[in-house]
């Protein structure tokens, strides 16, 4: 995954994701497929700092610059 996307849930359709990348759009409409965006979400989201960690380390590099 080379850009965004957005896990979508449809009420009687199940789950479905959008990955764009610079050339081009998809929508991900098959289980496995969308189960491994998921996943890379959710590995993202594991990594990702808390608001107020983000904040903290954004003002401590403006202090540094």
């Amino acid at each position: 995954m080379d850009g965004a996307f957005v896990v979508l849930t449809i009420p009687g359709r199940g789950e479905r994701a959008y990955v764009a990348s610079m050339s081009k759009g998809q929508i991900v409409t098959k289980g496995e497929a969308v189960t491994e965006v998921e996943h890379r979400y959710d590995l993202l989201r594991a990594e990702a700092l808390s608001p107020s960690r983000s904040q903290q380390l954004l003002q401590d590099l403006l202090e540094s610059a």
